[in-house]
């Protein structure tokens, strides 16, 4: 009789499963879709492209909305990150989450949204929102 752990296995490499294309778009999270927000009144599904940025306060997080309305969730703001494209969305401060698309102008330690809002950028992060702004 032979053992269960004695069947033959077969391997399959990482860098063959990476270099398919299907492969490939399984893993990356889609650029149109909704996001489910959970807030006191109930669970409201926002848009990827009606979200203009996202503010951290405390362990809460205010998601705010291209025609100005703020929604106040009970997640903090690496959650709502985790959850956005990363093709779309920049993390450019520990408390600041923005759409690139929203940025309209860039400054030393700051970015100017379209909607006329400064949101500062940390030193730490300010490589990565000068590759996202090269990308798009």
């Amino acid at each position: 009789m032979q053992s269960v752990y004695a069947l033959p296995v077969r391997s399959i490499s990482i860098a063959r499963i990476i270099s398919h294309p299907a492969a490939l778009n399984y893993y990356q999270k889609p650029t149109t879709g909704k996001l489910a927000l959970a807030t006191s009144e109930g669970t409201r599904l926002v848009s990827f492209q009606n979200i203009s940025h996202c503010r951290a306060e405390s362990n809460y997080c205010m998601v705010l909305l291209t025609g100005g309305e703020q929604i106040l969730i009970s997640k903090t703001l690496k959650w709502v990150a985790d959850q956005l494209p990363e093709n779309m969305f920049v993390r450019v401060h520990a408390s600041y989450l923005v759409r690139t698309t929203e940025i309209s102008m860039q400054g030393r330690d700051y970015v100017l949204l379209e909607s006329g809002i400064s949101i500062p950028v940390s030193r730490s992060k300010k490589s990565d929102l000068q590759k996202k702004l090269a990308s798009r």
